[in-house]
């Protein structure tokens, strides 16, 4: 790690570096001393807020000549050109049963949900940090602590100046699927948490919509009900890709929400767990239905 040429900081003819062949071969001691003396780190928790990526970086500097202070390299710019080194670490850490470095990793969130601002939840692409492998590793665990923690909620730093947010693991009904297909004995708990998660989102916008009623109707806006409330769910969002939803409101003071819901294909499913499947997807669509019509 000291040497002069910096070789830690250099690929091979393949284009691959001594990370890549640690997780190519499963070496995840190594990868542990590398994160454990701070000589990498996939998520610099130090920033101020996140982009696309979650600021990787190395502590060892390249030697350029006269831009002895650039630490560009080709193992950063791995770092921040794509997502995998992180989830794959994060598959390493389970199947070695280590949770504190998931947290460290924060495996169950993507760098794009920290762009997930309320207004316009419609160009995030999860694809980019969906890692089959990482799915997999949590669908065959049968470590209570790693499933706790991707079925667990969260919110947003407070530093992205999101109003409110409730998040889950963006890829919890594909890990769903695969619990059922495993015949994991957690698959009825994750899935009974995807439910209460998708319900959580759905009282938190309903509320949001009552909020928002109650300030239009004080300032003495005409319609029924049903016309006012139509009026307020045309902020409403939800998109496809990410299955983010929000709503923004022009009450006093400003609120918005973002949050993620969740759903599985109930249809390529023959178990005993389908009537949960199906409730899944009821509260998933429920969620949906506040868009109006």
């Amino acid at each position: 790690m000291k040497r002069e040429d910096k070789l830690f900081l250099n690929c091979d003819e393949y284009r691959k570096t001594v990370i890549d062949y640690a997780l190519e071969f499963n070496n995840y001691k190594f990868i542990k001393y590398l994160l454990d003396e701070e000589y990498i780190w996939f998520v610099d928790n130090s920033k101020e807020g996140y982009g696309p990526y979650y600021g990787a970086g190395t502590s060892i500097k390249q030697n350029l000549g006269r831009f002895d202070n650039d630490t560009d390299s080709f193992i950063q710019r791995e770092f921040h050109e794509q997502d995998r080194l992180r989830t794959q670490t994060a598959v390493l850490a389970i199947e070695n049963g280590d949770c504190d470095v998931l947290e460290l990793l924060r495996a169950r969130e993507t760098p794009e949900i920290n762009l997930a601002f309320s207004t316009t939840p419609n160009y995030h692409d999860f694809k980019n940090s969906r890692n089959e492998n990482l799915i997999e590793a949590i669908a065959i665990s049968n470590d209570k602590r790693i499933i706790d923690y991707f079925t667990e909620e969260y919110v947003l730093p407070d530093k992205l100046k999101v109003e409110d947010s409730l998040f889950v693991f963006p890829f919890l009904g594909e890990v769903i699927e695969k619990l059922i297909k495993n015949k994991n004995a957690f698959a009825e708990t994750v899935i009974r948490r995807a439910i209460e998660h998708n319900q959580n989102v759905y009282e938190k916008l309903s509320a949001l919509i009552d909020v928002e009623y109650n300030y239009l109707q004080s300032i003495g806006t005409r319609g029924t009900e049903k016309e006012i409330k139509n009026q307020i769910v045309r902020y409403f969002r939800h998109d496809d890709s990410s299955d983010c939803v929000s709503l923004s409101i022009i009450a006093v003071p400003h609120k918005a929400f973002v949050g993620n819901i969740i759903k599985s294909e109930s249809n390529k499913i023959s178990s005993k767990e389908t009537k949960y499947i199906e409730e899944l997807n009821r509260s998933y669509y429920k969620v949906i239905s506040l868009g109006g019509e």
